[in-house]
């Protein structure tokens, strides 16, 4: 009997597999990664904000108070897409790393005991083919005796035969006993490996929300850009009452964008606490994951 779980393949065909299926998660998730591009492309560009300081100069002093106002609080909004977005990107990487690494770590679960049971097993099937090999050669020999005429050699061979008939009846049920137990411990492995892969599959939960609100972040996203358009064809026209319209609706959206940025990073904070508790599960039992 084979001592491998799956003799099909040997042990360094399932690493090399399980390699190769990490990075495909690994890379499969970072097509999903939230970029930092999106608060880039939404900055004020050097001519735009010359056109507005421009625009605020030459308006009057409560104009030119709620324009440079909106602005300052645009440039805030800005700078904290930007934040937000790195910090999503940040979470994300560390997260399909980790994802891929547990992944790659819980065929490794009870390896050790099943192989030490294997052990077993095969030392009590070994130990019980000479004693059989033994107590069958007897009974044939009882059998020979028999047919030919030796009654009183039969006779004492079979008593032989009978006196051992009991430990290879004892060495069966050794041999019974370590099979069931290889048994149970593949059984809790399998459990066991199911219940990480349960658990990690929480993080494919939060990676759905994740795309989810990363589509919906493309609705205010591109109604600033449009309003950040409009915003440096108004300000170089020195047209401040469009400016402060188009200011207003920047943040506007900027806030909304912002809200969907901070949801990400409380997904992907929450996807590394799933990571994290599993690796913990994981390390309990004697496996540390390198991601």
């Amino acid at each position: 009997m084979s001592t491998t779980i799956f003799p099909s393949l040997r042990a360094s065909d399932w690493r090399r597999a399980g390699s190769v299926a990490a990075a495909l998660v690994v890379a499969l998730m970072l097509l999903a990664a939230p970029s930092p591009a999106a608060a880039a492309s939404l900055a004020v560009s050097p001519s735009a904000k010359s056109a507005f300081e421009r625009t605020a100069a030459a308006a009057a002093a409560p104009a030119a108070a709620r324009l440079n106002a909106h602005y300052g609080a645009y440039v805030s909004l800005t700078a904290q897409l930007e934040d937000r977005s790195l910090r999503a990107a940040e979470l994300h990487l560390r997260n399909s790393r980790d994802a891929a690494a547990i992944r790659k770590s819980i065929p490794s679960i009870d390896t050790d005991l099943i192989a030490k049971q294997e052990a077993a097993v095969q030392k009590a099937r070994s130990a019980y083919e000479p004693l059989y090999a033994a107590y069958t050669a007897m009974n044939h020999q009882a059998s020979a005796a028999s047919k030919y005429g030796s009654k009183e050699l039969a006779k004492l061979v079979r008593m032989q035969a009978d006196t051992m008939k009991a430990a290879v009846q004892l060495a069966r049920q050794q041999i019974r006993i370590q099979e069931d137990r290889l048994k149970a411990l593949r059984a809790e492995r399998t459990r066991k490996m199911n219940a990480a892969r349960k658990a990690l599959g929480g993080m494919d939960e939060f990676s759905l929300s994740i795309r989810s609100r990363q589509s919906a972040a493309k609705v205010p996203e591109s109604a600033a850009a449009a309003a950040l358009k409009d915003f440096g064809a108004a300000a170089r026209k020195n047209d401040a009452a469009a400016v402060e319209n188009s200011l207003a609706m920047m943040n506007g959206y900027a806030k909304q964008l912002l809200a969907h940025k901070q949801a990400i990073v409380d997904l992907e904070l929450r996807g590394a606490s799933v990571a994290a508790d599993v690796k913990k599960q994981l390390a309990a039992q004697g496996i540390q994951v390198q991601a």
